[in-house]
C-alpha cells in the first residue's frame, strides 16, 4: 500500500473528553471574590463563643517582637536616662500601632484578602520603626515619624472602608478615623520642625492619638470587643516582651567568654523571666476573659489596657540590664543613672501585676483589695537602697529574690481562698453526680 493510501484510509481519531468543565472569566472572578474578598462586619462577641487569634495576627505580632528586640539592644549600649528616654519616645507609638490594629480586628476583622494586605502592610512599616528607631533620634527622627505615620494612615483607610459597609458603626469609625488623621498629620508635619520641639509635636500627636478612643467610649455599648479575644491577644504581646528576655540574653551569652560570673547573671535574668511569666498569667490573671458590659468594667477595662504600657516598659527594661551586664562585664558598683534607671525597671515589673489584678471587674475599686496589696509594698522599697549601694551582681540578684519573695506571699495570700473555692466546686460536683 502506498503511503498516499495509508493515508487516506487512517481511521478518524477520537475526539478528546474535556474532564473539566469550561469556566468562563467572569465565573472565576465571582468564584475568586466570595472566597477571598469579605465585606467588613461587626463581630458578635455574644454569639461567636471562645474566640482565638488567627495565624495572621500570630505573624503580625512577630513584627513587632522585632521592633521591641531592636529598642532592647539599643537600650542595653548605655542604660542611662538618655538612653531611658531615647527608649520610651519609641516604644509608646510601636505599641500603640499593634493595640490599634488588634482593637481594629477584634471588631471588624474580615479574614480576607484586603486584611491580610494592611496586616503585611503594617508590618513593613513596623519593620521600619524598628530600623530607624535602632538609630539615634538626631539620625533616625523624621524617618521613624514618617513609618508611624504611614502605618496609622493605613489603619485609618481600614476604618474609613468599614464605615462605608457597617451604617450601626459608622459614627464610630469616622471619629475613629478623624482622630487618628489629625494626629498622624501631626506626625508628618513634625518632620519640618526642628529638634528638640519635634518632639513636643510627637507628645501632642500621641496624645490625640491616646484620648481618640476614650472621647468614643460611648459607642463601646453596640460595639463591643471579644471577652477572651483581646485579653489573649495582650497575653501574647507580654509573652513576646518576656520571650525577648530570653533571646537577649542567650545572644548576649553566645558573644561572651562563658564563665561562672557570667552563667550565673544568666541564670538569675531566666528566674526572673520566669517569674514575671508566672505572675502575669498565673498570679494576677493579666490575661484572664474581660468585657466592657456596663460602666464598671469599662472603667476595669481601660485601666487594664494601659497598664501594659508600664509593664511592658519594665520588662525591655529588665531585659536592656541584664544585657548591658553581660556584654560589658561591668559588676562593678552602679552610676547613679543605671541605678534610677534600674530602680523605675523594678518598680514598673513588680509594682503594674499589683495593679493588674486590681483591674479585675470583681475587684477593682474594693478598698479592701488595696490594702492587701500595700501591705507587700514596703517590700519595694528594699530594692532602692540595694540598687544606690550594691554592685551589679548584688542588684540583680536582689531583683530575683524579690521576685520569688512576691511569689511565695501571694501563693501564701491566696492559698486559703483557692483552696476553698475547689473543695466547692468538687463538693457540687459530686452532689451533681449523686442527683444523676
Amino acid at each position: 500500500m502506498s503511503p498516499l493510501e495509508r493515508k487516506t484510509n487512517k481511521a478518524p481519531k477520537t475526539p478528546k473528553v474535556r474532564l473539566r468543565p469550561r469556566i468562563d472569566a467572569s465565573a472565576r472572578r465571582e468564584a475568586w471574590k466570595k472566597h477571598y474578598v469579605h465585606l467588613p462586619a461587626l463581630r458578635d462577641p455574644l454569639n461567636e463563643g471562645e474566640r482565638h487569634s488567627t495565624w495572621l495576627e500570630s505573624l503580625f505580632d512577630l513584627a513587632f517582637a522585632g521592633a521591641v528586640g531592636n529598642l532592647a539592644v539599643e537600650l542595653a549600649r548605655s542604660y542611662d536616662f538618655w538612653a531611658l528616654a531615647h527608649f520610651l519616645v519609641l516604644l509608646v507609638p510601636i505599641l500603640w500601632s499593634w493595640i490599634g490594629q488588634t482593637f481594629y480586628s477584634t471588631r471588624f476583622d474580615a479574614n480576607d484578602i484586603w486584611q491580610t494586605f494592611f496586616a503585611i502592610a503594617q508590618m513593613g512599616c513596623v519593620g521600619g520603626m524598628a530600623i530607624y528607631g535602632a538609630q539615634s533620634l538626631s539620625v533616625g527622627s523624621k524617618f521613624f515619624a514618617i513609618s508611624y505615620a504611614m502605618c496609622r494612615l493605613i489603619l485609618i483607610i481600614q476604618y474609613v472602608r468599614t464605615a462605608q459597609y457597617i451604617p450601626k458603626a459608622w459614627a464610630y469609625c469616622m471619629g475613629t478615623a478623624y482622630g487618628f488623621s489629625i494626629a498622624m498629620l501631626l506626625w508628618v508635619a513634625s518632620v519640618f520642625v526642628p529638634e528638640p520641639y519635634r518632639y513636643g509635636v510627637w507628645a501632642l500627636a500621641m496624645g490625640i492619638d491616646l484620648m481618640t478612643p476614650q472621647l468614643l467610649v460611648k459607642h463601646n455599648q453596640y460595639i463591643k470587643v471579644h471577652s477572651s479575644h483581646i485579653p489573649e491577644r495582650f497575653g501574647l504581646l507580654i509573652l513576646i516582651m518576656i520571650s525577648d528576655i530570653f533571646v537577649t540574653q542567650v545572644n548576649a551569652l553566645a558573644s561572651q567568654k562563658l564563665d561562672f560570673m557570667t552563667l550565673t547573671l544568666g541564670a538569675l535574668t531566666f528566674f526572673v523571666a520566669l517569674a514575671t511569666w508566672w505572675d502575669y498569667f498565673e498570679a494576677v490573671g493579666g490575661a484572664d476573659p474581660r468585657g466592657m458590659d456596663d460602666k464598671n468594667t469599662m472603667h476595669a477595662f481601660t485601666a487594664w489596657m494601659y497598664l501594659h504600657f508600664p509593664y511592658g516598659a519594665g520588662l525591655v527594661l529588665i531585659s536592656g540590664f541584664a544585657r548591658y551586664g553581660i556584654m560589658h562585664g561591668d559588676i562593678g558598683k552602679l552610676t547613679l543613672s543605671q541605678t534610677g534607671v534600674f530602680t523605675i525597671a523594678a518598680v514598673l515589673v513588680l509594682l503594674t501585676p499589683l495593679f493588674l489584678w486590681y483591674s479585675l471587674p470583681h475587684h477593682f475599686g474594693r478598698k479592701d483589695h488595696f490594702q492587701l496589696g500595700f501591705r507587700y509594698m514596703y517590700q519595694l522599697v528594699l530594692i532602692i537602697p540595694t540598687a544606690f549601694a550594691a554592685y551589679y551582681f548584688g542588684v540583680l540578684a536582689g531583683l530575683a529574690a524579690l521576685c520569688f519573695v512576691f511569689l511565695v506571699r501571694f501563693v501564701a495570700q491566696m492559698s486559703d481562698s483557692s483552696l476553698a473555692t475547689y473543695f466547692k466546686q468538687a463538693k457540687q460536683e459530686e452532689a451533681l453526680s449523686a442527683n444523676d
